[in-house]
């Protein structure tokens, strides 16, 4: 064999070859494996580039020099470099994306232009005591590179070396005289460098776009520089866009040359600026240092510290707080509001004490938290006036809270998912309580709403579980959809008479035994009371003109107010009511004027005078056992009898099913019941699609 080649997935070197070539395998994605010969002294320029097949080489010690580019974007893996190799050239192995890690011995002096530019892959470098130099752009692009170790003997890190890598930390040796421009530029995950005295000169953007991390814990753990006197000028932009920068700790003015725009794109009115005892003039009249929020002299220190405050306050609002590890906070006097979503989700957040001053909780300024206190000053002069939605959202662990009632105003959701709250107060001067305020409070047992109050959004005590009592005021015209959804410990509630509606699962899943309808409500809307398990007994006064009927998603008409209410014993319509009745005592709700069944309980008992049997009408009555549909019922309505699972006879009057409507899910649900039918008509019952799976018998 005279030629390079690739069989069988194989490279073939011809024999006594000391060279492989420039370009010798470039692009040939078939080659997933190689064996170099002693005999090859020099790998060429370019000889694998782009051989993506290729995982694993072993480079024999005859091997001296590496060319450019030599295995760029393969799909090597891993890679030992051997120990007769004293120079990585340029982009030996760039863009080698699967490349995981490497050895370089202690023979290799210098690491190439972009050696090992985005090998996004690679976690961690160590270099060799032999390297003196390492290249422009060597490690650019290497997301992954969380870390790299620099030995002593290195003099040089030349522009962009890391740039745009996953560095958390870099400690540079005292042999480096200079930082070169854009060296850390984009290292997004930098938190500790240092720097040692060695160095007089950071250049330009060399740790632009740094130290942006969001997941700090406590603001001290924020990047804090300290530039050694031995640096005497830093170029422009060095520190351009480090926005979460704590602190830089600067040699005195005078002895180091600073750019103008050293500070640019932070935030300098969060920054304070602490100086040596008797120069705070001398640094307040430099223009480098004018936009920062103070400068503080201090009696001991020696050298100027430029240092991030944990609070910002702007025009009285607390519109930022770093310090994510703290536990407990005192809010300093002056702070007017609590800005939105200041501490949301700060689940360390145990106890927050607020001044005086502050009139207002923005919204979810503390939703998520693990407050388990908080102090909120009583009716001082001005006042807390108003608490945002979700304010306290989430706030698993807070048992109990004091609102003042200087209080006029509290958004929806404010207190929503506190589960462990046991005791609150609503402010007297509330006239509406806001949408799911309580919801899911599941410890909650009792609460007390003020005279003050005139209306009772949607979902504001849904599912609180441990809810026992509550006393609405007599002045409450509204009640809104889900208000007391899932409160399973409230037995008995009084609904004022003032309210007009009773609206969609305002009760359902309650664990209500007994309720007075109020001669005055004209309305209730479907699931009313679906679910309550507990409750015996309903009447239904002279006021009301509709019961269900409102369209569900498919523009179906709904009547299940009270399904699943399985132990419903009696259903009683006020004679004086014009549009229902509860005709001859039968324990049901019938629309007068149709003659449609439109609610029913277990002790039902249909009237000969029912046309119709109404959509939902015992939908889910469990402990209904026996029914006697009577010859004058016409139509039987879809889910008419849903869900009926103890239904055991059904008896069917009419002799002519061909003139009869009867949905085919009417009885869905239902699948071990006897039809009993009049004799003679069996076969075409049988036939039915709403009674097919029932064992049909004629009597």
């Amino acid at each position: 064999m005279t030629k390079f080649d690739v069989i069988n997935g194989k490279a073939i070197i011809p024999e006594g070859k000391t060279e492989i070539p420039e370009d010798a395998f470039e692009n040939r994605t078939e080659l997933t494996s190689i064996e170099i010969p002693e005999s090859v002294t020099k790998i060429g320029a370019h000889a694998f580039s782009w051989c993506k097949g290729l995982k694993s080489i072993e480079i024999p010690n005859s091997v001296k020099e590496i060319g450019e580019g030599a295995f760029s974007c393969t799909g090597l893996t891993n890679i030992k470099i051997p120990d007769s190799v004293t120079e990585l050239e340029s982009q030996v192995f760039e863009s080698c994306t699967e490349l995981k890690s490497v050895y370089i011995p202690n023979s290799v002096k210098k690491i190439g232009v972009a050696t090992f530019g985005g090998c996004t892959a690679l976690t961690s470098v160590k270099l060799p005591n032999s390297v003196i130099e390492i290249g422009c752009k060597a490690f650019v692009g290497c997301t992954g590179l969380k870390s790299v170790e620099i030995p002593d003997s290195v003099k040089m890190i030349d522009e962009a070396a890391f740039r745009s890598t996953g560095l958390t930390s870099i400690e540079i040796p005292d042999s480096v005289t200079e930082i070169s421009g854009w060296t850390f530029t984009g290292c997004r995950s930098l938190k500790s460098i240092k720097i040692p005295n060695s160095v007089t000169r950071i250049g330009e953007c060399a740790f632009y776009g740094c130290f942006q991390q969001k997941e700090y814990q406590n603001t001290r753990d924020r990047m804090s520089i300290v530039i050694p006197d031995s640096v005497n000028i830093i170029e422009s932009g060095a520190f351009y866009e480090c926005k979460d920068i704590y602190s830089i700790e600067l040699p005195p003015i005078g002895k180091i040359q600073l750019s103008n725009d050293i500070f640019s794109a932070i935030d300098e009115s969060r920054y304070t600026l602490y100086v040596p005892q008797g120069t705070e003039e001398e640094y307040r009249s430099n223009p480098l240092f004018s936009n920062f929020r103070a400068v503080v002299e201090e009696q001991d220190r020696k050298r100027p510290i430029v240092r991030r405050d944990e609070l910002k306050i702007v025009n009285g609002t607390l519109v930022e707080y770093d310090n994510y590890a703290q536990e407990r906070i005192v809010i300093p006097d002056g702070v007017t509001k609590i800005g939105d979503g200041v501490f949301r989700y700060w689940g360390n957040l145990k106890d927050i004490q607020l001044p005086e001053s502050v009139t207002e909780i923005g919204d979810y300024a503390f939703d998520g938290t693990g407050l388990i206190s908080i102090k909120i000053p009583n009716d001082p002069p001005n006042g807390l006036i108003k608490i945002g939605q979700e304010a306290f959202h989430g706030c698993d662990c807070l048992p109990d809270i004091k609102i003042p009632d200087s209080v006029t105003t509290i958004g929806d959701k404010a207190f929503a998912h506190c589960r462990k709250l046991e005791k609150i107060n609503i402010p007297n001067k509330l006239d509406v309580i806001p949408e799911m305020i309580f919801w899911d409070c599941s410890s909650l047992q009792q609460i007390a709403i003020p005279n003050s109050v005139t209306k009772i959004k949607g979902g504001v005590f849904a599912e609180c579980k441990s809810l026992k009592e509550i006393v609405i005021p007599k002045d409450v015209t509204e009640i809104g959809r889900h208000a007391f959804r899932g409160c399973s410990s409230l037995k008995e509630i009084v609904i004022p008479n003032g309210v007009k509606v009773l609206p969609d699962n305002i009760f359902s899943g309650s664990g209500l035994q007994r309720v007075v309808i109020p001669n005055g409500v004209v309305e209730i809307e479907y699931e009313a009371f679906n679910n309550c398990e507990n409750l015996t007994s309903i009447r239904i006064p002279a006021s009301v003109t509709e019961i269900g009927g409102n369209k569900d998603l498919w523009g179906k008409i709904r009547y299940d107010v009270f399904a699943s209410c399985a132990n419903l014993e009696t259903i009683e319509v006020d004679e004086k009511n014009n549009v229902y009745d509860s005709r001859g005592g039968c324990n049901a709700i019938i629309e007068t004027k149709s003659n449609k069944l439109v609610c029913g309980c277990k002790n039902t008992k249909i009237p000969d005078s029912v046309k119709k049997i109404g959509c939902d009408a015992f939908k889910d009555c469990d402990n209904l056992t026996k029914i006697e549909i009577p010859e004058s019922v016409t139509e039987i309505e879809e889910d008419a009898f849903y869900g009926c699972s103890n239904l055991e006879e059904i008896h069917m009057k009419n002799k002519n099913l061909n003139e009869m409507s009867i949905d085919s899910d009417s009885f869905l649900g239902i699948y071990h019941s006897t039809l009993f039918v009049p004799i003679g008509t069996e076969e075409e019952y049988k036939k039915h699609p709403a009674f097919g799976r029932f064992n049909v018998i004629g009597e």
